[in-house]
């Protein structure tokens, strides 16, 4: 696990992150993000790449839950 942090670390320059979906959340107010279906996050970077997304209840609805997936370009699938 240090060996991946160090080098996620050492990536941080060329790392972004995207958010995309609810328009009203407030900066500093972490509680207004991730609220609605839809809302996402891609943190990507020459190595890590995550993705956090809320979607809408299926068994129970109206209530939001989460799926994220994390993976890394140059280790996973032989890095290709």
């Amino acid at each position: 696990a240090a060996t991946y942090l160090a080098t996620y670390q050492s990536e941080l320059a060329n790392t972004y992150v995207t958010y995309a979906s609810n328009t009203s959340g407030t900066s500093g107010n972490t509680s207004s993000f991730f609220t609605a279906n839809t809302d996402y996050v891609r943190i990507d970077g020459p190595s890590v790449w995550i993705e956090f997304v809320c979607q809408s209840g299926v068994v129970v609805s109206g209530q939001i839950h989460y799926h994220t997936v994390m993976r890394d370009h140059t280790r996973d699938y032989i890095g290709l």
